[in-house]
């Protein structure tokens, strides 16, 4: 039998839909208050997964198999916001996506493209483009963080006892790696595109 795998998980989740949804609105009214010319926010989460399993014959008892499962599993998560004032850009991003924590690094891109100010040439002008409401889903069927890990590693012992019903073959290793990126976009042009990658 294989032993129970235990994960690394995120210390605090991220916040839901609901709770993302006026998040971006922080960040636009700011910038709006700053008297920015132009504000944009990301705020990505990036989940990663490996299930690995090593099969091979105990040494000193090679009739004797070890199956060795390892499981990793992490994640980040945070935002970026971008301004235009006084004709030049201004950058910040944070780890806490919190409505605060937005409206500080709103303040901090605009006290940067102040600085970037003096030493502009000519002043930002972007061109115009419509605003965008759109939401992409890579096309898939069945997301691989919903199935239960166990269930991972008993389909990669499948291809194990596959291999080593082959005539010679005594070790096998192998592994699957799962990422997805889950990105929400918005800006004072008026447009709302998220993406689940």
């Amino acid at each position: 039998d294989l032993p129970s795998s235990s994960t690394l998980r995120l210390a605090a989740a991220p916040p839901t839909a609901a709770e993302l949804q006026p998040l971006p609105d922080v960040a636009l009214n700011e910038a709006r208050k700053l008297g920015c010319s132009y504000a944009d926010i990301r705020i990505n989460r990036y989940r990663n997964r490996t299930v690995s399993l090593r099969t091979s014959p105990e040494r000193g008892a090679p009739t004797k198999v070890n199956n060795v499962p390892g499981v990793i599993e992490t994640g980040s998560f945070g935002f970026g916001v971008r301004v235009i004032h006084s004709g030049s850009w201004g950058f910040a991003a944070g780890p806490q996506v919190t409505k605060d924590a937005i409206a500080r690094a709103v303040a901090d891109a605009v006290a940067i493209a102040k600085a970037n100010a003096a030493i502009q040439k000519a002043p930002i002008e972007l061109a115009p483009v419509p605003a965008y409401r759109d939401r992409y889903v890579t096309p898939h069927l069945k997301d691989p963080f919903e199935v239960p890990i166990q269930d991972q590693i008993a389909f990669l012992q499948g291809v194990h006892d596959a291999a080593r019903s082959v005539k010679g073959v005594g070790s096998v290793n192998s592994g699957m790696v799962f990422r997805t990126e889950d990105k929400y976009f918005a800006s004072s042009d008026g447009s709302s595109i998220s993406q689940l990658i």
